[in-house]
């Protein structure tokens, strides 16, 4: 058994406990074996196939319709019924994916419809 007390508990049962201490524990050279996990091991552990929780949402009110949504359930359907999106919906890898399955021509052709359109509704708005 290991003599290093400075890691055993102190109080109730304390000679129960010492007796037991390297059956729980593991001897003293068997901690040392234990490897520390690093920040490298952690990061690859949490990657993005990985499960989390995410936190709620902050009550906010809508650019859209004024209208308050607290929870995500909310967003989702103010979402669907004003036809809008979340900016967070485009990643970097959604968008990449995006770009290349379009074709780069036809990304242009696009861009340009969709300036001219603006552009468009500026003049008949009285912007321009």
């Amino acid at each position: 058994m290991s003599d290093n007390n400075s890691t055993r508990r102190t109080g109730y049962n304390n000679h129960k406990f010492s007796n037991n201490f390297d059956r729980i524990f593991g001897t003293e050279e068997d901690r040392k074996k234990r490897a520390i996990i690093t920040n490298a091991e952690i990061k690859k552990a949490a990657s993005s196939k990985s499960a989390y929780i995410m936190k709620p949402i902050e009550p906010f009110k809508s650019h859209v319709d004024g209208s308050i949504i607290s929870d995500r359930r909310q967003l989702k359907e103010h979402n669907q019924r004003n036809g809008v999106t979340n900016s967070a919906d485009y990643s970097v890898d959604f968008m990449n994916q995006r770009r290349n399955s379009l074709g780069a021509a036809q990304d242009r052709t696009a861009k340009k419809e969709r300036i001219e359109a603006l552009k468009q509704t500026m003049r008949t708005k009285g912007y321009e």
